[in-house]
């Protein structure tokens, strides 16, 4: 048993040899052969009437041909050697029941012995010219429309198609939802929000061939690509023909455009014109057309294994190994592509659907468009070891499917993905993961190191209630997981799950350097309902928000764990409830800035206790608003300490205990994280340190706002800012009913409906970090109306306020130490607020108020709400209360001191 299970550990070829032993037919594969050949000689006779044969579909017909030769009783196992060199696939190729090997005799489509066949998808490029300095080449398949590809690589690079504003130099904005359109059969409104929206002036143009010209928009934690379908210059409206999940401007309003013609203007962007056929590209420095290697994808999808579980009729018993798979294309629907939490629905370069004991191993799959390997229903057995996944449009391995199997037949079950390195994803569907877990049970994902995507590692069970789910008894073990998120999207764990999972455990995982854009970048994040779930002797450090997040759930165990250098916070609770939502003991939580817990950790049903805590930073340790003394007295952490856990070198992410540690009198259990990661042969073992990291999105540039409403409907939303709580009554809309200048303002209508007392408000997200904040606004009062103005940071955990004004019924200005000033009823004041930002913050901020006779009333250095208060990310206009009141916005603008909005 030791000699085989190292075999398997070390040399992933030769378990599967043995395992077949001499007694194997072997194959030969070449590119130099002939699919009429019967593949038994490793080159071909003299006479050129036999030798290996050419292609994979090829061996597979070979193999199923032989296969159905022998007798059922003295089938001998068959191995298929394919020899170096570069074989096209054109199309995929389907294995089909009729395919299958036994569990005694196998069917192996491996490299032989000291070979790298590679299949590619892609056709190579020649005959480019140059016009001023972009290469151009005219391609008569796609001006025919029989052929379109929306990827290009160069040298082994994935180009980038024609984008605007380039990469890395931000984004557009989206002003607002397109307001809604009259049905002429019903006269009733049709909502736009998810079809169409606002755009800024010059962002979008009317360019011919309008629907290849894409919108990349982007919400919390995924992406949609949409086709334009419609453009109105003059409202500034463009509209698709397929909705969005969420609606525009809900979770987040950026986006670029692709493939438009003006868009061709960087270094390595490329633009395909359907139209004329005509392909262009903007060459790198040092690239030439004479030696470039140029390659454009003709397929998306190179293996299909398709069985029919429901029948009892399985794909099974193949193995493939040695094999890289590269140049795979993506796919567009007709109407977009409609961004969903981790791109569950991109589909595979190898698919497989009723599946039974395939294993891939030691196998390449780099540079495609799509997931690398996904089993979907009915697929059990299955295992990925020892390979390598690439720079992918979407992202590893996804296991199972988004909801409940129909039949028992259908379930995916019992498979394994273990010390396999996957990197660089998402470059299509950023939303993708390294290994997603739909509703399957009974997996294996362990000793894997991934790294650089843009969302979540790991991601595990697929329900968002407490409904029993068929997501349970997982095993996430000994990965690595670093360089997530990098600022791109938003809610993310290193390992994320989701609905009642008993038995899944989470153990020894190593996880660190995750950076969101808004919010969400934790360790280990137990999403909604999130249930019966062991976290243990997991190593979290350099989070942006934490280490550990429970947004809610019950009966979960975390112990045993370190967490430590969140960013936000390093602990949190998003969503107390009253049952046990979890046991937390025996962990080391370290950190040198922002607060311990995060959102509501001290409110919720939990046990906590045995645990070791440390500010090293010197600031007393905080559990919410209490002190560790009141915390104890609430029967929480009662034998817990707040002491230096004396790790060896956390600064250096060395986080191994002295011997006198205080955190072993308490009874935690060193473990080596070490263990985390790839095992086997030391360069396969070295092989991510070789890996050039994916850069760091910049932090969203500051964004001015100035708006007089006189572009905007009397009867519409404001096109710039955010409405929340407009219901029952209450609504934020333009009017002509009264204005400061011109003919509109804004009317932000409360009333006793209302749930909230918050509601309705609108949101202006600046995102402003250095320099003088200036928000000026006018503003007039109904009698009774109580308008809260606010600025915050919701870059930190808790969100920390800086200015604030609230008015009351009487019309009295107040701010959080007093009252200002009486304004009166029915009339238009000015009112104007300053505040430094950054390094230059010094937690105070200026007020002016411009009465209706003209007089100004001025204070200087008013305390902010948080004395740290350095950065602005949201700006709020609340309607604070019920009452059946109203007040009137006009010419707000935010903005930077000197900045022209």
């Amino acid at each position: 048993m030791k000699t085989l299970l190292h075999c398997t550990r070390s040399l992933m070829g030769c378990f599967a040899f043995a395992a077949i032993g001499s007694a194997a037919a072997t194959l030969y594969v070449s590119p130099a052969g002939n699919d009429s050949w019967s593949g038994r000689l490793r080159v071909p006779d003299a006479a050129g009437a036999d030798g290996p044969l050419a292609s994979l579909d090829g061996a597979r017909r070979a193999v199923r041909k032989l296969r159905s030769s022998q007798p059922g009783s003295k089938k001998e196992a068959i191995r298929v050697l394919f020899l170096d060199g570069t074989y096209r696939l054109r199309s995929p190729v389907a294995f089909t029941p009729e395919d299958s090997g036994t569990k005694e005799q196998p069917v192996v489509y491996a490299a032989a012995p000291n070979a790298h066949p590679v299949f590619s998808g892609g056709r190579r490029l020649r005959g480019f010219r140059i016009e001023q300095g972009v290469w151009k080449l005219t391609l008569p398949e796609v001006k025919a429309g029989k052929w379109v590809f929306r990827s290009l690589f160069v040298n082994g690079r994935r180009a980038v198609r024609a984008r605007s504003p380039n990469a890395g130099e931000g984004y557009y904005h989206i002003r607002a939802p397109a307001p809604p359109v009259t049905d002429p059969k019903t006269g009733k409104e049709i909502s736009r929000e998810k079809t169409a929206f606002v755009y800024s002036k010059d962002d979008l143009k009317p360019w011919p061939d309008l629907g290849d010209v894409l919108v990349v928009n982007f919400d919390a934690w995924d992406t949609s690509i949409l086709p334009i379908a419609a453009l109105d210059p003059e409202r500034r409206v463009v509209s698709f023909a397929k909705p969005t999940f969420w609606a525009f401007k809900r979770l987040g309003n950026r986006y670029y455009v692709e493939n438009a013609p003006d868009a061709l203007d960087a270094p390595g962007e490329w633009r395909l014109d359907r139209r004329t056929g005509q392909l262009s590209y903007i060459p790198r420095p040092g690239e030439t057309p004479d030696t470039a290697r140029v390659i454009a994808p003709e397929i998306e999808q190179f293996v299909r294994l398709q069985g029919d579980a429901k029948s009892g009729l399985y794909v099974e018993n193949i193995r493939f190994e040695g094999l890289t798979f590269e140049y795979g294309d993506w796919r567009l629907e007709d109407g977009g592509y409609r961004g969903m939490q981790a791109a569950w629905q991109v589909p595979a370069v190898v698919e497989a659907t009723s599946a039974r004991r395939i294993v891939l191993a030691n196998c390449v799959i780099r540079n495609v468009g799509l997931y690398a390997v996904a089993w979907g229903a009915g697929c059990r057995e299955n295992r990925v070891t020892r390979c390598h996944f690439h720079h992918l449009g979407a992202g590893g391995v996804k296991i199972g499917t988004p909801g409940n199997a129909p039949s028992p037949a259908l379930e995916t079950a019992g498979n394994t993905v273990e010390n396999c390195f996957i990197h660089h994803g998402g470059a299509v569907y950023p939303a993708a993961v390294g290994v997603w877990i739909g509703r399957s049970s009974y997996n294996i994902v362990s000793h894997n190191e991934i790294s650089d995507l843009y969302y979540t590692a790991i991601s595990v069970g697929w329900d968002w209630g407490y409904a029993p789910s068929s997501a349970h008894d997982n095993r996430i073990e000994y990965n690595h997981l670093h360089r997530l998120g990098r600022g791109y999207l938003s809610d993310m764990g290193g390992i994320y799950t989701l609905g009642i999972s008993p038995g899944t455990v989470l153990r020894g995982n190593v996880i660190h350097d995750m950076d969101k854009f808004k919010y969400g970048a934790t360790g280990i994040y137990l999403d909604q309902s999130s249930s019966q779930i062991l976290v243990e002797d997991n190593l979290c450090y350099r989070c942006q928000t934490g280490g550990f997040t429970l947004h809610y759930g019950k009966d979960n165990i975390v112990r045993n764990n370190i967490f430590a250098l969140g960013r936000d916070h390093q602990i949190s609770l998003g969503r107390p409830e009253k049952h046990r939502q979890l046991t937390f003991t025996r962990n080391i939580v370290y950190y040198r800035e922002g607060p311990l817990t995060g959102y509501k950790w001290g409110e919720g049903e939990f046990e906590s206790d045995h645990n070791l805590y440390w500010d090293a930073s010197g600031a007393p340790v905080k559990f919410g608003k209490y002190t560790f003394d009141e915390w104890r007295k609430l029967g929480r952490d009662k034998e817990s300490r707040i002491a230096d856990p004396r790790f060896k070198a956390p600064e250096n992410a060395d986080f191994a205990l002295a011997p006198d540690s205080p955190a072993l009198a308490l009874g935690f259990k060193p473990f080596d994280p070490g263990k985390a990661g790839l095992y086997g042969d030391p360069a396969w073992v070295a092989l991510p340190t070789t890996v050039a990291p994916l850069p760091l999105e910049p932090r969203p540039r500051p964004q001015p706002f100035a708006d007089d409403f006189e572009d905007t409907a009397a009867g519409r939303v404001p096109i710039d800012g955010q409405v929340y709580g407009a219901e029952a009554g209450a609504h934020i809309r333009v009017t002509d009913r009264t204005a400061a200048t011109g003919k509109h303002s804004l009317e932000i209508k409360d009333s006793p409906e209302v749930k909230e007392d918050y509601n309705p408000h609108l949101v202006y997200s600046p995102n402003f970090e250095n320099g003088r904040l200036i928000l000026a606004f006018d503003l007039r009062l109904e009698a009774g109306a109580t308008p809260t103005i606010e600025c915050r940071d919701w870059s930190t955990t808790p969100y920390r306020v800086g200015p604030s004004l609230a008015i009351g019924p009487d019309g009295t200005l107040k701010t959080a130490d007093r009252s200002l000033v009486r304004l009166p009823a029915n009339a238009w004041v000015r009112i104007e607020i300053s505040c430094e930002l950054g390094k230059k913050a010094d937690g105070a901020w200026d007020l002016t108020v411009v009465l209706p006779d003209g007089k100004r009333r001025q204070w200087r250095r008013l305390p902010c709400v948080a004395r740290k208060f350095s950065r602005v990310t949201w700006v709020g206009f609340v309607s604070d209360g019920r009452r059946a009141t109203s007040f009137w916005l006009d010419n707000i603008r935010i903005a930077l001191a000197g900045a022209t909005p």
